[in-house]
């Protein structure tokens, strides 16, 4: 066991705890960032709704996915809320897909757990959270994502609308 304690990497590990060892230089300095006010939640969602031209888009019931993810976007349940009820006013029928790879354990009960975490469940945003793993390969999309939304609204980074065209030819606009 001596020998054990003489080996390099022992005393390597040993060596980090040795309190004769010299810290480096420590400065303190203060970030500032801009930190935009919005004066209403409720007008900035509508009018960024609106931007997306979502009125002619989503008439005549046309599905649309938003999706919702574990970034810390903050008020997000009633952000989303806010952008079904503004689908549904005009005449699309939202649905909520989780949207966060592998947090809440790469499955979707977990996803569907953490967005309950935040405060995101159907019975606050109004609409249906449609939680699924399956995997888009190119243009082709496995059933139950959201290729069942003609198109897709995402907070965060908003993808305005995603059309499905043949072969490989799918793309968003």
């Amino acid at each position: 066991m001596e020998n054990y304690f003489k080996t390099p990497v022992v005393q390597n590990i040993t060596a980090a705890f040795d309190w004769e060892t010299a810290l480096p230089n420590f400065r303190r300095f203060r970030q500032s960032l801009p930190r935009p006010k919005i004066e209403s939640i409720i007008d900035a969602v509508y009018d960024s709704v609106d931007s997306l031209n979502v009125a002619e888009k989503c008439k005549d019931g046309k599905k649309v996915a938003i999706t919702a993810g574990s970034r810390g976007i903050s008020q997000i349940p009633e952000i989303l809320r806010l952008i079904v009820n503004r689908i549904k006013h005009y005449g699309g029928s939202p649905i909520i897909v989780p949207e966060m790879g592998s947090h809440g354990g790469a499955t979707a009960n977990g996803q569907q757990s953490l967005l309950a975490e935040l405060g995101i469940v159907e019975d606050v945003i109004k609409a249906p959270i449609i939680s699924s793993m399956s995997q888009a390969c190119g243009a082709h999309l496995a059933p139950g994502r959201a290729e069942s939304a003609q198109e897709t609204a995402q907070t965060g980074q908003i993808v305005a609308e995603r059309r499905f065209l043949p072969a490989a030819e799918a793309g968003i606009s």
